[in-house]
């Protein structure tokens, strides 16, 4: 039967844009969509629509065996089953995959933002069901993957009788962020010791020439900036594939994103010290429930674990805690701000207020957008400076200008300059939802600028009520 089946896995303007190029790829063939709740005119483009089950947010395969067996049953085989990615690589869509290797069919394309055909391969189809295994059962799945690594190296016993001297770091991105940022100069602060680093990020990002001017071996999955969980276990093979050419005494896991595919990386390349640095605080708030429960079932696999603040090591499992060592980190040079001269404010002129955060969700933007189109009803001599970059930019850009406010809220991008914005602001503001010890705000007091804050940890550990003023997060008022 010469049947192309669709499967929306985007929003369906996507479906639109490419329907003619299917089409025209597939000419003669009877076109078929699934979806979850398609629109009524979609009985007009295609000759047949399916339903994903009722009650459905994302597919989850493993609990719809009956129903993959019905399609195969009712419809199979299919000349070709296509899906479209939301992104270059098709994180989060290890559904998809699973869903249409599971189903008998002559070809399977996943279309990518990019517009680009990428032929799935059924040979990862083991990292997929185990990533799909991850996320329908996690509690099972971390169970499992921490007897896995418990038992296969107390079975290797495998000890390190030297310091090491070659390190593998994973983390998510290099993006503009103050993690990341404190990561390359702890790189350049090993490479000018003498040590050999390896550096494997899941995506690029605005950092990622720096990187790449360090005497490291940097490998980058893909280079395109993601601010998504880009290390999946689909990772694990590439990351085994390169920790085995570079042979690491250490493997240092820098996120909490990568944290489950490079442990189980360095466990199947048997390196003898697996280490982990905590930049974050651990709440099921920001990084949602199965992030929360996986670094804490299997945070004890690892042989030590770093904290950048009191607030992040009490975010940890106990028997993690008690061995945490907290190594408070800022790039921050007081001769930078030596000669920044102290706060003039001037009523009668204009007053700045800064802030200096990536441009995501969790530093709050959208809130101080709220706060900011509040104040400037009753006050026009005043200006919001942002410094950062992210996701978020175009969405903001848009908002600013919808209401009415580019001359007073102004977008700089990322800049490397920021005693010199220091110096020319008069306050300054982060209003995170989440924080490990924000880099920005130590640099703003090194600069000697009052600070107004969200009241949650990491923050609390600088600020308090003598020092700057705290406020609740999420909150514009």
């Amino acid at each position: 039967m010469n049947v192309v089946l669709v499967i929306q896995s985007c929003p369906w303007f996507r479906v639109q844009e490419l329907l003619p190029e299917i089409k025209n790829r597939y000419s003669g063939s009877r076109m078929w969509l699934l979806a979850s709740d398609p629109p009524e005119e979609s009985e007009e483009l295609f000759e047949r629509v399916l339903r994903f089950p009722k009650a459905t947010k994302r597919f989850a395969p493993l609990r719809n065996v009956d129903f993959i067996k019905k399609l195969n049953r009712k419809y199979s085989p299919f000349e070709a089953v296509i899906f479209i990615y939301t992104d270059p690589v098709g994180i989060n869509h290890s559904n998809m995959r699973l869903l249409a290797c599971q189903l008998e069919t002559l070809d399977i394309y996943a279309i990518n933002n990019r517009n680009e055909w990428n032929k799935v391969d059924r040979e990862d189809f083991v990292w997929d069901l185990m990533e799909e295994f991850e996320l329908t059962y996690p509690a099972i799945a971390y169970r499992f993957f921490g007897k896995f690594i418990k038992s296969y190296r107390k079975q290797l016993n495998i000890t390190i009788n030297r310091p090491p001297k070659r390190f593998t770091v994973v983390t998510n991105s290099l993006t503009s962020g103050g993690v990341e940022l404190l990561l390359y100069h702890q790189i350049k602060a090993l490479t000018d010791q003498g040590y050999e680093v390896q550096l494997l990020a899941g995506s690029g990002g605005l950092l990622y020439s720096w990187f790449e001017n360090l005497p490291i071996d940097l490998h980058v999955h893909h280079k395109e900036e993601s601010e998504f969980d880009v290390v999946t276990l689909r990772l694990v093979p590439w990351l085994v594939a390169c920790m085995s050419r570079f042979n690491p005494d250490a493997l240092m896991v820098y996120h909490t994103l990568p944290f489950v595919p490079a442990l189980l990386a360095g466990t199947i390349c048997q390196v003898p010290l697996i280490l982990r640095s905590e930049n974050s605080v651990v709440t099921t708030g920001y990084m949602g429930k199965r992030n929360d429960m996986r670094t804490k079932a299997l945070g004890d696999c690892y042989d030590g674990t770093f904290a950048v603040s009191r607030a992040v090591a009490a975010s940890l499992n106990r028997s993690v805690r008690d061995q945490c060592a907290i190594i408070p980190g800022t790039i921050a040079k007081p001769e930078h701000y030596i000669g920044i001269e102290p706060v003039k404010i001037d009523t009668d002129t204009t007053i700045r207020f800064l802030t200096v955060a990536r441009l995501s969700k969790e530093k709050g933007i959208e809130i101080l957008l709220d706060a900011a189109t509040e104040v400037l009803k009753d006050f026009r001599n005043i200006e919001f400076h942002l410094v950062g970059d992210g996701g978020l930019r175009n969405q903001l850009e848009t908002k600013i200008s919808e209401l009415g406010l580019t001359a007073h809220i102004h977008l700089h991008g990322f800049q490397e300059n920021v005693p010199e914005h220091l110096s020319r602001s008069h306050v300054f503001i982060l209003p995170s939802f989440h924080e490990g010890l924000p880099m920005a705000v130590i640099e703003a007091m090194m600069a000697g600028r009052p600070v107004i804050a969200t009241e949650i940890s990491g923050i609390t550990e600088l600020i308090d009520s003598n020092t700057g003023w705290l406020v609740k997060p999420g909150d514009p008022e």
